[in-house]
């Protein structure tokens, strides 16, 4: 079976947001981290709301509240 080439990598970027986020955060108390993903997804929202590139696309929901256990 011939192997196709990938023009796109989605574990390669995944990974890559991953460790761009995890530097980002680096130091931040658990409190401070909420608020950081929080306003990052009000900032992707606003964005995709002002965009007609993404028509179709789900929007963002709101982040769960963390429980004891976590």
């Amino acid at each position: 079976m011939a192997r196709i080439e990938k023009k796109f990598d989605a574990v390669k970027m995944m990974r890559s947001i991953r460790d761009r986020i995890s530097d980002e955060i680096d130091g931040m108390s658990f409190q401070e981290q909420q608020t950081y993903i929080r306003k990052r997804l009000r900032d992707v929202s606003k964005t995709r709301a002002v965009s007609s590139d993404n028509e179709g696309l789900p929007t963002p929901g709101r982040l769960a509240e963390p429980t004891r256990d976590s």
